[in-house]
């Protein structure tokens, strides 16, 4: 095995063969770290690289890429630190699909912590992320209905100098601070970064998104988020603004914060209006960003249980949720709100639009949707497929009238993320033409309710 430690830190490329198959520059447009591992060790049994205390500082574009440690390995990279670079961690997929990393620390990055690769658990824990402009980015990229994703017992913060504008040397410095970027989970990863520059943001999703995911964030501290003379808009979680398609329910719990005001909380982006045009989201806009849920569960964030909704009046009681501007989002004393999504699981699901899909609820909810951004490209030509798959923002207890624009798909599929609801909801599909209708819960058919025709009810209400 290798032991590696440098008191000093790394200040520039590591070239030592002896340590994997490091980075070999080709030019200047290649991307440049501080240390980087090329293959992937075994650290899936047992460490065969030990790389433990060391220091990157001020590299260009990249401090650390190195593989992950697997969840249930010992771990090979541990206790290091990265500062005053662009991106201070980048973690890639080892051998094992499950991630497991512990205790790093980066300050002063443009991104703290990012992953983005083929796994389909994420754990990482006893990070100290100060000072960044994001602190951590957590993806994953792997056909998996069920992946999981969990940060906690870190300490996370805005500001290290506690109210202290003067500190810093401008605005820029210290203001649009955020601890967590909301993930993503998608078919596939981001590539590798030992491609060109112009693949920045290595954040942006680069296939479909998935059919669920699970996000947790437990026992972490958030901290020196505010606003105060120059340092402005730092936020504990903010949405990744390349997500046009869809964003996993992050449920709080179990945390806590010191120096954070309400308004500090959080900040919902809104779509760019570059993704409206054929080759993305076509005619009309994606609607991820206007279907985005992110819950407290237990208060120890926003002081009560909440759920905060994007910038989407159709979705938000007004008697329970307060708009709050400089956060472009809404803030709701409720957890009762999920995310139900659905989709066609024809074989034309992603060549045949039926969207966009108007949905109308109880309490004047109304919500439009629009099928997924294309990601489907032929070298520099769109494939011009977009599939039909819809996530959106709901409140429990209702009753949903969904209408398609074309057709509705002969096979589909509904699920529900995160619903802590009292009874269940309501959902009526409006089909243009007579037919058979099996529904399937867990792959049994789920036999029909009898309608009792003395009732009365109206024609279209039983369509």
């Amino acid at each position: 095995f290798f032991f590696f430690q440098a008191e000093d830190g790394i200040r520039d490329f590591c070239l030592s063969r002896g340590l994997g198959d490091v980075y070999k520059r080709q030019d200047l447009f290649d991307m440049i770290a501080g240390f980087i591992i090329r293959e992937r060790p075994a650290w899936n049994v047992k460490p065969e690289l030990y790389i433990y205390n060391n220091v990157i500082s001020s590299s260009d574009i990249f401090g650390w890429v190195v593989p992950n440690s697997d969840c249930d390995a010992i771990q090979g990279f541990e206790n290091n630190t990265a500062h005053s670079s662009d991106h201070c961690f980048w973690f890639f997929r080892n051998v094992s699909v499950c991630m497991s990393q512990k205790m790093l620390t980066a300050y002063k990055c443009k991104e703290g912590v990012i992953v983005y690769d083929r796994f389909w658990r994420i754990e990482v824990e006893k990070f100290q992320l100060t000072d960044n402009k994001v602190g951590v980015t957590l993806n994953a990229g792997m056909k998996h209905d069920t992946i999981q994703i969990l940060l906690r017992k870190s300490y996370i913060a805005g500001q290290s100098f506690k109210g202290c504008d003067s500190c810093y040397i401008d605005e820029n410095e210290c203001s649009k601070l955020s601890g967590i970027r909301t993930p993503i989970v998608t078919e596939s990863p981001a590539p590798y970064p030992v491609l060109k520059v112009q693949m920045f943001p290595f954040y942006n999703p680069e296939s479909d998104s998935q059919f669920g995911g699970l996000v947790l964030i437990q026992e972490n501290v958030f901290a020196n988020f505010v606003t105060n003379g120059k340092c402005k808009q730092n936020v504990i979680i903010r949405t990744n603004d390349k997500s046009a398609d869809f964003t996993p329910v992050p449920e709080f719990s179990k945390n806590k914060v010191e120096n954070v005001s309400e308004d500090n909380i959080f900040f919902m982006d809104y779509p760019s209006p570059h993704w409206v045009s054929i080759d993305r989201c076509g005619k009309d806009q994606c609607t991820g960003l206007y279907n985005v849920l992110i819950k407290d569960l237990d208060g120890t964030v926003v002081g009560k249980q909440a759920s905060i909704i994007s910038h989407n009046p159709g979705i938000a009681n007004t008697e329970k949720c307060t708009y709050k501007k400089d956060s472009q989002g809404y803030l709701c004393l409720t957890l009762n709100y999920g995310m139900l999504l659905f989709e066609s699981q024809d074989w034309d699901k992603s060549s045949r639009l039926i969207s966009p899909v108007q949905i109308d609820g109880d309490n004047n909810y109304k919500n439009t949707l629009n099928s997924f951004m294309n990601m489907h490209w032929q070298g520099f030509y769109s494939g011009l497929k977009r599939l039909s798959r819809f996530p959106l923002v709901v409140p429990g207890d209702s009753t949903f009238n969904i209408t398609f624009s074309g057709t509705p798909p002969k096979n589909m599929r509904f699920r529900v993320l995160s619903g802590q609801w009292e009874k269940y909801s309501l959902i009526r599909i409006q089909f243009k033409e007579q037919s058979s209708i099996h529904v399937l819960a867990g792959g049994s058919v789920v036999k029909p309710y009898k309608v009792d025709t003395s009732l009365s009810i109206q024609q279209d209400e039983l369509d």
